[in-house]
């Protein structure tokens, strides 16, 4: 009978120290198992960060390329140029005062250039074929500036384009081959193929009177367009201060 009572009381303390350990183990698998959850709730943050953190720096990346590039040509905007015109101005006002180098703006050329009779190609084939005119014109115009240099051009509204030429020494030159350009580019169009020409305003400021050369050139492209368009005026330093 002892025997038995004593068998019982160990069976008794086996069965507990089974149930213990049990509840132990348990323990142990649930404690993994959170930990094993909170390390991928943790991974789903970060991925979910990293692409929230590339999707931010894309929409930011779009907002700055929507702010400086026009979105029918690609051109940059006006806002772009008139920021760019006013800070390669200040470097011109203050070249004088400091040792020159490569990076030393000495001179700043301003090239208007005006699509010669846009309003009839609107009114005649459409608005689509207008912007057809513009991206070509646009791409013509591209070619014939300087690939990697500070030279900038945009559209400046409507059918005006403009082009920031720094240190250039023949802007005139560089007028020209713009009007080359256009006028040999043929564009095919819905209703077949057109050509168009361009008229073409050049100033160039030294940094007397900087803040006058937009209108300068401004003014050299209308008289181009009155003396019967497709030509190019560059107005002289003489002219640019009368």
């Amino acid at each position: 009978m002892v025997r038995v009572l004593g068998k019982g009381k160990f069976l008794v303390k086996r069965v507990r120290s089974t149930r213990k350990k049990r509840r132990q183990t348990m323990n142990q698998e649930t404690l993994i198992v959170v930990l094993l959850v909170a390390v991928v709730v943790l991974l789903l943050v970060l991925i979910m960060r990293q692409e929230s953190v590339a999707l931010l720096r894309y929409q930011l990346e779009e907002a700055r390329r929507v702010a400086v590039r026009d979105h029918l040509t690609g051109l940059y905007t006006r806002a772009f140029f008139d920021a760019e015109f006013n800070r390669l101005l200040c470097q011109l006002s203050s070249a004088g005062t400091g040792k020159r180098d490569d990076s030393t703006v000495f001179s700043l050329s301003v090239l208007f250039i005006d699509i010669d009779r846009f309003k009839g190609i609107n009114d005649n084939y459409g608005h689509q074929v207008g912007d057809i005119v513009l991206k070509k014109v646009a791409r013509s115009i591209e070619r014939t500036v300087r690939a990697g240099a500070a030279d900038v051009l945009a559209r400046y509204g409507g059918e005006e384009l403009v082009v920031l030429l720094p240190n250039h020494p023949n802007p005139g030159e560089v007028a020209e081959r713009i009007r080359r350009a256009v006028e040999e580019t043929v564009i095919d169009v819905p209703q077949g193929t057109i050509s168009v020409t361009v008229s073409v305003g050049v100033a160039t400021t030294f940094g007397e009177s900087g803040a006058d050369v937009l209108e300068a050139a401004d003014r050299a492209m209308y008289r181009a367009k009155k003396s019967g368009r497709n030509q190019v005026i560059v107005v002289t330093k003489a002219e640019g201060e009368a």
